[in-house]
């Protein structure tokens, strides 16, 4: 259901100016078709115009058209075509395409299989503030992947992505404190990590919870202790 709906005249000064081509408008048409804030949900339609905004350069729409690609949203799924515009705005300094870049070459969608192409890539959009990369490095710390296993540090990357708004980060940093992994082990900063992250939109944080509240070691919603759901797991997305 749509709410707060966009006066029709400002809906019709966004659409003149982004058929002259004003990429904030077109961003922004973009933005709310796609999430359906203010209007009728229409990926597809979200999808035409950032193609537009894309084609003029802006990063952000150019990460967004590569996103929709490489998750079949508002259009069948092509990693090819994601590679290529995610490849397009991290040229351009986009992190989270960066990111993005090497969470595919981690995994080999759309690229050669290449961990060590994958870890310098999160490291250089670590650098740039992406959440995404902080955190994925923080499950290498932890899992021991391509970089020596180190709770400390996987807190630390936790940490740096949670102050951007990492749900998934949240929990693990929740999941440390209940367990004591990396740090000393603290039951009420534990829950109240999980329950920001829940908050946020975090699935496993909330099944977590549950667990949590019933075993003082905190198994995962899966039945695995957390350190075996850590050294599982390298990166959330799938």
């Amino acid at each position: 259901m749509t709410t707060n709906i966009i006066p029709a005249a400002r809906l019709d000064r966004l659409r003149r100016r982004a058929n002259a081509g004003d990429v904030y408008a077109l961003a922004m048409l973009a933005y709310i078709h796609r999430s359906g804030k203010g209007v009728p949900e229409n990926k597809r339609l979200a999808l035409q115009y950032s193609l537009r905004a894309a084609s003029l350069g802006d990063a952000e729409s150019l990460f967004n058209v590569a996103d929709m690609y490489d998750t079949g949203e508002g259009v069948r799924r092509d990693r090819k075509r994601a590679l290529h515009y995610y490849t397009i705005a991290a040229r351009l300094g986009h992190a989270d395409a960066i990111a993005s870049l090497g969470f595919m070459h981690w995994y080999g969608k759309g690229v050669r299989k290449g961990g060590k192409a994958a870890l310098a890539l999160y490291r250089k959009a670590a650098r740039l503030g992406s959440p995404d990369a902080l955190h994925n490095l923080g499950q290498c710390y932890r899992a021991g992947e391509l970089v020596p296993h180190n709770e400390r540090k996987a807190i630390d990357y936790f940490i740096a992505a949670a102050k951007r708004g990492h749900a998934h980060a949240e929990f693990r940093i929740g999941e440390s404190y209940l367990c004591g992994i990396g740090v000393i082990r603290d039951r009420a900063r534990g829950l109240r990590w999980l329950r920001k992250a829940i908050r946020h939109g975090d699935d496993d944080a909330r099944g977590y919870l549950a667990s949590a509240a019933a075993h003082a070691h905190g198994p995962t919603s899966d039945g695995r202790t957390s350190k075996q759901a850590g050294t599982a797991e390298v990166a959330d997305r799938q």
